[in-house]
């Protein structure tokens, strides 16, 4: 299977990730780069919608100050044509796994 990184004009195509974790939106970031999109990442979905660019967007589900669907219907206002992908991820850890990542 192959993708398609360049738009009709031949420039790199944009991907917006937005998760309130620092470490994973950096890391998608990275991912997207090295596959060869033009990614940028918000560990703030509030400074994400201040700077919405159209494009298409990976968006946290569960973020403090702005879930990923009530910032989603936020940009749907700028851009009716949005492309979003919403990812959500969680860690259960048993007590004895949790006393061994702590120490």
């Amino acid at each position: 299977m192959t993708t398609e990184t360049t738009n009709l004009n031949g420039k790199k195509k944009k991907v917006l990730i937005v998760d309130d974790e620092p470490d994973i939106s950096t890391i998608l970031k990275k991912v997207f780069e090295q596959n060869g999109f033009n990614a940028d990442s918000y560990d703030d979905p509030i400074l994400a919608l201040e700077n919405f660019k159209p494009g298409s967007f990976l968006l946290d589900i569960k973020m403090p100050e702005m879930d990923g669907f009530h910032l989603y219907q936020k940009m749907k206002t700028i851009d009716s044509k949005l492309k979003v992908c919403f990812s959500a991820a969680k860690c259960i850890m048993r007590g004895s796994e949790r006393k061994n990542v702590v120490q």
